[in-house]
């Protein structure tokens, strides 16, 4: 993870099978991953969605857009799997939550990947968060320590 000493901050990041919007002002996160491994029971392999959450402290009030991609990390050459545009309008003290969902995702073999978060804000320098993660039908495959 990588922040900047001031500004933006990420204290939670996390992928999951499913995010709904509950009445309230509540989210419901569905298939939570735990670890940075998503255990496949062969390959190829389909998901059918996949989404990636983060809570955003420190945003200045107002729209703030964000880019998102995933990159394949052991690709002999940048390989960008899949990218996404997100806004949120932010509220002065309150933290944000931005979530970006893929689907129909189709995963050939075991690999590892990197998620690539990008803040820009015309108040704030801008912020970048990165999460390794892999996909794999062995749960012990990947060693992220």
């Amino acid at each position: 993870m990588s922040e900047q000493a001031s500004g933006p901050s990420i204290p939670s990041a996390l992928l999951c099978e499913d995010i709904r919007q509950e009445k309230h002002n509540k989210l419901s996160l569905v298939g939570v991953y735990l670890g940075r491994t998503i255990v496949v029971p062969e390959f190829p392999a389909h998901l059918r969605s996949l989404f990636f959450l983060w809570v955003v402290e420190g945003l200045p009030e107002g729209h703030v857009e964000s880019t998102h991609r995933v990159i394949r990390a052991d690709a002999d050459e940048e390989e960008v799997v899949f990218r996404s545009l997100a806004s949120v309008e932010s509220k002065k003290g309150i933290p944000a939550v931005i979530a970006v969902g893929y689907g129909g995702l189709k995963f050939t073999e075991a690999s590892r990947y990197v998620s690539v978060f990008q803040l820009e804000h015309g108040d704030v320098p801008p912020f970048t968060h990165t999460l390794e993660f892999g996909v794999d039908a062995n749960p012990d495959m990947f060693d992220f320590d």
